[in-house]
């Protein structure tokens, strides 16, 4: 997997942000089955406003592309359709300096969702700023 992003800020005091993190992932053959999953391409992005100093809220998206077709002999369905979708939705993001510590929660739906299940997700995490 080779991964690059970045953030790019449009004002004085950082409080207005984009940021972006994009991936080429390559996959091996599956250890249990003679399948090789095709090559994707994701890009993960984030608009955002940072108010009240430690609250930041803003919108976030997920773009997936399968590049390459599934290979390998266990391959028993149609290989030229490639994997894709959008996901689109929310983020609130509460820093808690004492601890250095972030508190996010992101909730994103599919859309646009080619040969894989449409559905949503909810992302909580927790992280420790060392």
């Amino acid at each position: 997997m080779f991964s690059w992003g970045g953030t790019l800020y449009f004002d004085e005091d950082k409080t207005w942000h984009l940021s972006t993190l994009c991936r080429y992932e390559s996959s091996s053959t599956k250890t249990d089955r003679d399948i090789r999953p095709g090559d994707c391409f994701h890009i993960e992005w984030g608009l955002g406003k940072t108010i009240a100093k430690n609250w930041n809220v803003g919108l976030t998206a997920y773009t997936f592309w399968q590049t390459t077709r599934d290979s390998g002999s266990a391959v028993n369905y149609d290989n030229s359709i490639h994997d894709s979708f959008y996901a689109l939705g929310p983020e609130v993001n509460y820093f808690y300096a004492p601890y250095k510590t972030i508190f996010s929660v992101r909730t994103q739906t599919d859309m646009g969702v080619i040969g894989r299940t449409q559905g949503q997700n909810t992302v909580i995490s927790l992280t420790k700023i060392f």
